[in-house]
Protein backbone atom coordinates (compact mmCIF):
# COMPACT_ATOMS: atom_id res chain seq x y z
CA UNK A 1 0.00 0.00 0.00
CA UNK A 2 2.83 2.25 0.58
CA UNK A 3 4.49 1.81 -2.55
CA UNK A 4 0.95 2.54 -4.19
CA UNK A 5 0.76 5.98 -2.44
CA UNK A 6 4.40 7.35 -3.00
CA UNK A 7 3.42 6.45 -6.73
CA UNK A 8 0.78 8.28 -7.14
CA UNK A 9 2.22 10.64 -4.99
CA UNK A 10 5.12 10.87 -8.07
CA UNK A 11 2.67 10.56 -10.74
CA UNK A 12 0.60 13.62 -9.23
CA UNK A 13 4.15 15.56 -8.66
CA UNK A 14 5.25 15.15 -11.73
CA UNK A 15 2.35 15.94 -13.95
CA UNK A 16 1.67 19.20 -11.67
CA UNK A 17 5.64 20.27 -12.72
CA UNK A 18 5.00 20.16 -16.13
CA UNK A 19 2.10 22.91 -16.22
CA UNK A 20 4.45 24.88 -15.15
CA UNK A 21 6.93 24.72 -18.55
CA UNK A 22 6.21 27.62 -21.08
CA UNK A 23 5.37 26.93 -24.46
CA UNK A 24 7.19 28.94 -27.27
CA UNK A 25 5.38 31.97 -28.44
CA UNK A 26 7.84 34.14 -30.33
CA UNK A 27 11.44 34.15 -31.55
CA UNK A 28 13.17 36.14 -33.54
CA UNK A 29 17.01 37.05 -34.45
CA UNK A 30 18.82 40.48 -33.45
CA UNK A 31 22.74 41.16 -34.05
CA UNK A 32 23.32 37.73 -34.25
CA UNK A 33 21.62 36.58 -31.19
CA UNK A 34 18.38 34.21 -31.46
CA UNK A 35 15.65 34.68 -28.57
CA UNK A 36 13.07 32.95 -27.40
CA UNK A 37 9.98 34.16 -25.44
CA UNK A 38 7.68 31.59 -23.58
CA UNK A 39 4.25 31.86 -22.77
CA UNK A 40 5.42 32.18 -19.17
CA UNK A 41 7.32 35.29 -19.76
CA UNK A 42 11.11 33.92 -19.95
CA UNK A 43 13.00 35.05 -22.77
CA UNK A 44 15.97 32.80 -23.74
CA UNK A 45 18.76 34.12 -25.64
CA UNK A 46 20.76 31.70 -27.32
CA UNK A 47 23.30 31.24 -30.16
CA UNK A 48 22.49 32.01 -33.81
CA UNK A 49 22.29 28.42 -35.40
CA UNK A 50 20.37 26.96 -32.96
CA UNK A 51 16.40 26.62 -32.64
CA UNK A 52 14.41 27.25 -29.77
CA UNK A 53 13.31 24.50 -27.36
CA UNK A 54 9.85 24.25 -27.84
CA UNK A 55 9.53 24.24 -23.67
CA UNK A 56 11.67 26.20 -21.56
Amino acid sequence: MKKFALLVLLVCATASTACYAGVLMEEWTENNKRYCKYSDGEVKKISFGSTCPRTN
